[in-house]
């Protein structure tokens, strides 16, 4: 083997090697928090209450826990009182033995406008899929993503309506009605 030759299959194994490094480097940069997160052992004190206090506001007992954790970075990033605020409302809905959201309607505990205001943040996290409040005609705001295709306010209407720019079939699908509107 010539010299030239062997210069050329070390740099393309080494460029081999330096792709596949950097392709498993990267697999494990974007799995880390989402194995993190599913190892309850590793879960802080507060994000064990908030993902319990997620599951309870939305009524879903199968929410995905990498959203999860997505709202609970957003909106503690956004409230730096957010952490106190989801303690109490936690604490007050656990003394109060509310089992499920719907006890939520007309108790009294909603009357208190900062657990009100907590509980509707946590709740608007998952169904709209962003925290924050959107400004219209700004480039800035403090909304921030949750989640785009996996936000809860898609499913209850899926078989009338589409999550906007995902089309559902051919051109003019929407032309007939959906079969669940059809007489």
């Amino acid at each position: 083997m010539n010299k030239k030759t062997e210069t050329k299959s070390e740099a393309a194994l080494n460029r081999r090697h330096f792709l596949a490094s950097s392709m498993v480097l990267a697999g494990a940069a974007i799995l880390s928090p989402a194995i993190a997160w599913a190892d309850a052992a590793s879960l802080t004190k507060e994000q064990q209450a908030f993902s319990q206090l997620a599951h309870f506001i939305t009524g879903k007992p199968q929410l995905d826990e990498v959203i999860i954790q997505r709202a609970f970075d957003c909106l503690t990033a956004g409230n730096k009182a957010f952490l106190q605020q989801a303690e109490t409302a936690f604490n007050a809905i656990k003394q109060a033995g509310l089992k499920s959201a719907d006890d939520l309607n007309g108790h009294a505990l909603m009357d208190n406008a900062e657990i009100a205001a907590t509980l509707k943040q946590i709740n608007s996290a998952f169904y709209l899929g962003y925290t924050g409040t959107p400004i219209s005609a700004r480039a800035n705001d403090n909304t921030q993503f949750v989640t785009y295709t996996d936000a809860l306010m898609y499913p209850p209407t899926a078989d009338a309506t589409v999550i906007p720019s995902y089309s559902r079939g051919h051109t003019n699908y929407w032309v007939n009605p959906p079969a669940s509107l059809k007489k």
